[in-house]
């Protein structure tokens, strides 16, 4: 476990790192943006450190775990990510700078009860081609996700509900190739006729593997 001063910058060939944001050290990292970090897994991150995150000019994949932050804006400059992994923020409610990722291709948030109901920034995000949300916050209606012309992959699981029923919209995005909800009584159409094409699952499943693992 790393403590104290921690000059990043020195470690060149530094590409993944995993921290625990909340040791008992107040773990301080310095010179992120000197390190080639492509992938980044934090336990714990504090509010008082997201900043430093947004100093990694080469980082792909990000995962926080049991954040406490409350927004993303520390993500704004971060133009090369293509995967993002929230789970257990229970703090988070605005994701906004989702749209601020051009190039971001997977979107999973699990355990984020707090986030805005209308998840309108999703429709920015037109890079992405896999999302998964479990037990988050109600969605206020699923055709933010028409826009995002390269969307395959679709999961809603948990006790995430989407607010308006309209489900059959998804039939009408022709690159979407699984989509993976339980059925709720408003919506409108069953969930059993949604595409489930187990390549991309499987796809996707590797893909998060990655991210996570």
């Amino acid at each position: 476990e790393l403590s104290g001063s921690v000059d990043l910058g020195t470690c060149a060939g530094l590409e993944e790192l995993t921290l625990n944001g909340n040791a008992s050290s107040k773990m301080l990292i310095e010179g992120l943006g000197d390190a080639n970090l492509t992938k980044l897994q934090v336990w714990r991150l504090r509010r008082d450190q997201v900043l430093s995150i947004s100093k990694l000019k080469h980082l792909k994949n990000l995962s926080l775990t049991f954040g406490q932050f409350e927004d993303l804006s520390f993500l704004n400059n971060s133009t090369c990510i293509e995967g993002l992994h929230l789970e257990h923020v229970p703090k988070l409610r605005n994701i906004d700078a989702v749209r601020c990722l051009p190039v971001l291709e997977v979107l999973a948030i699990h355990n984020a009860k707090r986030i805005d109901h209308d998840y309108s920034c999703l429709s920015d995000a037109r890079s992405l081609n896999a999302i998964s949300f479990f037990d988050c916050a109600d969605i206020e209606t699923i055709t933010v996700c028409k826009d995002i012309e390269g969307l395959e992959f679709l999961s809603i699981m948990g006790d995430t509900r989407i607010l308006d029923g309209d489900i059959a919209v998804l039939r009408s995005m022709p690159k979407l190739a699984y989509a993976l909800l339980p059925q709720k009584k408003n919506y409108n159409m069953s969930v059993e006729c949604l595409p489930k094409s187990e390549a991309v699952d499987m796809r996707v499943e590797r893909r998060l593997q990655e991210l996570i693992g």
